[in-house]
């Protein structure tokens, strides 16, 4: 128990700040689509439940139009939390690296790009495949502990 005080007092917080990212991720994630449907000349709306959104749009967009605004959600947002992971990492040359920001928003923008690509292309493309959120997860994970796995073991004491 002593020895998982220390790691226990690192990792909470982590889940903590993971939860409320991933509150603001949502709205901000279709936000973009209405902004990008907006831009495009139709009206938008989204509609949210709990820790869910949809976007609305209401005209007609040609292909390319279309295949955008479904793009800006992931992108748009990935643009967002990358900026925070650049300035979160800029920050730890100059002082104590903690990972709880860098890994977060490494997390966030890595998923979103992800995401963002495949939920355009996949309603190009007229695909329903569920299978693809588990796929973007599982390989979000290996990039970000790819670039971070060995930093966060050495930041919980494990390595």
């Amino acid at each position: 128990i002593k020895r998982a005080a220390p790691i226990i007092a690192k990792i909470l917080p982590l889940i903590i700040e993971a939860l409320v990212i991933w509150l603001a991720v949502t709205p901000i994630h279709e936000y973009w689509h209405v902004l990008a449907a907006n831009w495009c000349g139709v009206s938008a709306h989204a509609e949210f439940g709990f820790l869910s959104g949809h976007f609305y749009y209401s005209g007609s967009l040609l292909q390319w139009q279309d295949t955008m605004v479904w793009l800006a959600g992931g992108l748009g947002t990935a643009l967002i939390f990358g900026l925070l992971w650049v300035c979160a990492w800029w920050q730890g040359k100059y002082t104590e690296w903690e990972i709880d920001e860098v890994w977060m928003f490494s997390v966030v923008t890595t998923q979103q790009l992800l995401y963002g690509f495949v939920e355009g292309l996949h309603h190009w493309a007229n695909l329903c495949a569920v299978w693809y959120y588990a796929v973007i997860g599982i390989v979000t994970m290996a990039i970000v502990l790819w670039l971070y796995g060995r930093r966060l073991m050495q930041w919980l004491g494990l390595w």
